[in-house]
């Protein structure tokens, strides 16, 4: 019966924090489901390049009744010059645009905040790896996180259309895998580079006390404050 009991304990826990993952990775990529704009939207914007098609053909009879009047001549002078400028400013625009960013100061606010809260997960990892031993569920959201992350880099420097969302998806769960492998393999050398020498030092102390002991006994009586004051200073 108890152990019955401490099973569905942990059922439940494990169940509780698998929902807490669904949760959060829903919430993350839950506006892709959510249409860009509305029904009205959409309906307005079509009655707009409708009418606005309207215009044109209305502004073309006009057109057609001044052509080779002065007053057309001006319009054309006045047109080639709006023309001149929105040329000029879609050549601006093209040129400040950084990847997907209309100019390198967005392209930095979205770049700077994503490496930053990049890093802050790595150093959460690290820290779970080196300094504490938490729950199997840490790693996992922390992983969770840190593809959040990847993801986000994916958007910066692409325009999420050059592969299906699943393979954007996948990319990101196989890469904070990785990142979250990388990380525990750095943080287990680190460990056994540490242990090793710490090993080596304490091989190291045990050999001076064995070669102070062996001279302590093998020095003559005379010599024993020559040897005290040596043996001081080298261990």
């Amino acid at each position: 019966m108890v152990e019955q009991h401490t099973l569905w304990t942990k059922i439940k826990s494990n169940g509780v924090k698998f929902l807490i993952g669904v949760f959060l990775g829903s919430l993350f990529y839950s506006y892709i489901f959510i249409p860009k704009h509305s029904i009205d939207y959409y309906a307005a914007e079509k009655s707009f390049l409708k009418a606005k098609g309207g215009n044109t053909i209305a502004l073309n009879e006009v057109k057609k009744s001044v052509f080779n009047k002065p007053v057309y001549e001006k319009y054309k002078e006045a047109r080639a010059k709006k023309q001149e400028a929105f040329n000029k400013l879609n050549f601006e625009i093209e040129r400040e645009k950084t990847f997907v960013f209309p100019s390198f100061h967005f392209f930095w606010e979205r770049f700077g905040g994503n490496t930053t809260d990049f890093i802050f997960g790595i150093f959460v990892l690290f820290m779970f790896f080196t300094n504490t031993r938490p729950k199997e569920w840490s790693y996992l959201f922390t992983g969770f996180y840190l593809s959040t992350k990847i993801f986000t880099y994916i958007w910066i420097f692409s325009r999420l259309d050059d592969f299906s969302r699943f393979t954007y998806y996948l990319m990101t769960i196989v890469s904070a895998a990785v990142i979250v492998y990388a990380v525990y393999l750095f943080t287990k050398y680190r460990k056994t580079r540490i242990q090793k020498l710490e090993a080596q030092k304490a091989q190291l102390q045990k050999q001076k006390k064995e070669i102070a002991k062996f001279a302590y006994i093998n020095i003559p009586d005379e010599m024993n404050d020559e040897m005290i004051e040596v043996l001081d200073k080298n261990m």
